[in-house]
């Protein structure tokens, strides 16, 4: 196992969000206030307190080592209402590398329900997800 492995993952467990959106009624001004944030929009890493650097290349790991990492990102997106539509079948360092790179995403946190990031471009050529993309079938 990487010898870094135990720490990335503390640090993923650690992103997880913690505290619940709360469903309520709004006065007007609290909306106000969240569309005022939203122009200030933050990347997902800005808010989960990860970014792209800790992660080790996909070079230096395992296919089963990018996958626990890849799970456990997953589950930390989840808790903040995140995911990545990802074909099934798509190898795991793709899936590491398009993971990590959703910490760049624009991310609002005030939002209800959820944000999803995709990564088909409907366009083959240069499509990141290679064969393995759901337009080819």
């Amino acid at each position: 196992m990487h010898p870094y492995l135990p720490h990335l993952l503390a640090d993923i467990e650690a992103a997880h969000r913690t505290e619940k959106l709360k469903q309520r009624d709004q006065l007007l001004e609290e909306i106000l206030e969240q569309v005022t944030q939203l122009e200030k929009a933050h990347q997902f890493g800005y808010y989960c307190g990860l970014n792209a650097e800790i992660f080790p290349p996909a070079e230096q790991l395992l296919a089963k080592e990018m996958k626990i990492v890849n799970s456990a990102f997953r589950k930390m997106m989840k808790s903040w209402s995140a995911a990545c539509y990802l074909p099934k079948q798509l190898p795991p360092k793709i899936v590491y590398s398009l993971l990590i790179q959703t910490l760049e995403g624009n991310f609002d946190p005030l939002m209800q329900g959820s944000i999803t990031w995709g990564y088909c471009s409907r366009n083959n050529a240069d499509c990141v997800l290679e064969k393995y993309c759901s337009c080819l079938t």
